[in-house]
């Protein structure tokens, strides 16, 4: 059982650049002293049992990789390895993070709270798209435990057997197709020139990258984005990857509550990875909590960068892989990293797609699909 701490006002904390851009989520966690007698409510989109307790405030930081964690106060809160804060007296606790040149101060209040709210999670509620993905996800591993999802000839048994993956180049640096012609990768570890893709029936599909264009800036900062142009279409079988529209109000915004996706690594693995939140650059993603998802989960490693992270979406008779993010920073522990927000970067992409056209002198009339999700209910 995990207990977080309930806030209305808990939301991700970004840096910017002038703090040297070092990202990180802060997740909340209660040292229980006296708890209260628990009730039943929802809280965004979530069954939770909630007491109204008193407690230390602590909390986690979940940041790169080679992040170094550092208390400025050890009288107030202290700091190991991996970025866990524990309360030590009442007082605003000084979190020193460096990475490389890069540092900033964290700053937050972990005094004592005599009678405050603490949530327990329990369930989704129906109908919400973060039930959707949960179910998604646990009816398959429930199943099939296997996560290789091809050889590089042929697919295999997997977890994911049943999910059209061919949007996803077989080679790494990785890529992903979202149309016929443009593929999308990370800029930091940008595909070759010659790809391939895998169809179904196992025939190899080569193409030739003409062009490539940032897709940056976005929101005032840079990403990790690069879009590729292809020497000409891909056949039919090949799908192009969709793009949930934005996907934040959606689900939680609160980092008590983190729901499953398919995350893809180097060694073409169906692993799993929970989101945090969706912010308005990155997608932030921790190890899942729940214990079997937990054991689909990997330590992002050098080479896993641009591969892809989907959202499992059930349409009709068909589950989609709506294409959320490509893999950039490694937070270090399983399931865990960053990457760009792509379920909000449909117009910069579209206008990529019109410019790297342009630059080439040619017109493929191409927008990527985008993947609608007003079925279900704001979280």
């Amino acid at each position: 059982m995990i207990t977080l701490q309930h806030s209305a006002s808990r939301t991700l904390k970004q840096s910017t650049s002038a703090e040297n851009d070092i990202d990180f989520v802060l997740v909340d966690r209660n040292r229980i002293d006296v708890a209260g007698s628990p009730t039943s409510t929802v809280e965004q989109d979530a069954n939770v049992m909630r007491t109204t307790s008193s407690f230390w405030p602590e909390y986690d930081i979940i940041a790169p990789a080679d992040t170094v964690f550092e208390s400025l106060d050890n009288a107030v809160a202290t700091v190991d390895s991996a970025g866990t804060v524990t309360h030590i007296a009442d007082g605003q606790t000084q979190i020193k993070l460096s990475s490389r040149l890069m540092q900033r101060v964290v700053q937050k209040d972990v005094s004592y709270v005599a009678s405050g709210v603490d949530d327990t999670f329990v369930s989704w509620i129906n109908g919400s798209l973060a039930k959707h993905m949960d179910d998604n996800i646990n009816t398959r591993i429930a199943v099939e435990t296997d996560k290789i999802i091809h050889d590089g000839s042929a697919y295999q048994t997997s977890w994911v057997s049943d999910i059209d993956l061919t949007c996803v180049s077989r080679e790494t640096p990785r890529c992903t197709a979202i149309t016929p012609r443009h593929v999308v990768m990370a800029k930091h570890f940008q595909t070759k020139t010659k790809i391939s893709f895998l169809q179904a029936d196992g025939t190899i599909v080569d193409r030739i990258i003409l062009r490539r264009m940032n897709a940056s800036p976005f929101l005032g900062s840079g990403t990790d984005t690069v879009l590729g142009l292809l020497d000409e279409d891909l056949p039919s079988q090949i799908t192009p990857a969709k793009i949930p529209e934005d996907i934040s109000p959606y689900l939680p915004t609160s980092t008590d509550y983190v729901v499953p996706c398919l995350s893809l690594d180097r060694e073409n693995k169906a692993n799993i990875s929970s989101l945090v939140v969706a912010a308005d650059r990155l997608a932030y993603f921790r190890t899942p909590t729940d214990a079997t998802q937990a054991g689909f989960a990997e330590t992002l490693v050098g080479g896993d960068s641009g591969n892809p992270v989907f959202i499992l979406v059930t349409v009709g008779p068909e589950t989609i892989p709506a294409l959320i993010c490509t893999w950039w920073h490694t937070y270090g522990l399983p399931g865990s990293g960053d990457g760009p927000n792509i379920s909000q970067m449909q117009t910069l992409i579209n206008s990529t797609i019109s410019a790297i056209d342009s630059a080439e002198g040619i017109n493929t009339g191409y927008t990527i699909t985008t993947l609608d999700l007003s079925n279900f209910g704001l979280a």
